[in-house]
């Protein structure tokens, strides 16, 4: 894959997670692994043992909405592609009976801080007992979207 220039707004982006969550996420024992940008879109990815926090988003002309992820993940395997993993919406949609929770809006702008200030403080509550290290919800939605019952 080719890799573009990462737009002005990525890097920024990438510059307010690293504070704004990864400093969160670095304070119960998560390491940066990589913070890949190209072009329009990124992916920050934070690793502790067997689980992983990735922040992914874009901001390309081509999607409806410029937006971005916090996607949790488990697995045993050195290769990430191969874990399993959902997004912070789906959590918050099973641990809150009728939330509409889906990704976020990709901030712009003074609204950067606070929007990822709030998305620190979803991950924190409602992926309490995931980064804890208690999956049970984490697999119970893994299952569902797989396919099982």
């Amino acid at each position: 894959m080719k890799q573009n220039k990462p737009l002005p707004e990525i890097v920024f982006f990438s510059k307010s997670v690293m504070g704004a969550i990864g400093s969160e996420l670095e304070k119960i024992g998560f390491k940066l692994l990589s913070n890949d940008m190209n072009g329009s879109w990124i992916a920050i990815t934070y690793r502790r043992e067997n689980m992983f926090i990735k922040v992914q988003g874009s901001v390309d002309y081509r999607d409806d909405l410029s937006y971005y992820n916090i996607v949790l993940g488990s697995g045993e395997s050195e290769n990430i592609s191969e874990w399993y993993s959902i997004a912070l919406w789906q959590l918050i949609r099973a641990i809150e009976q009728g939330s509409m929770a889906k990704e976020y809006v990709f901030p712009t702008g003074k609204d950067v801080d606070k929007c990822l200030k709030k998305a620190s403080l979803d991950l924190l509550k409602y992926g309490k007992t995931f980064l804890n290290g208690d999956f049970t919800i984490f697999n119970e939605i893994v299952k569902k979207q797989n396919g099982g019952n």
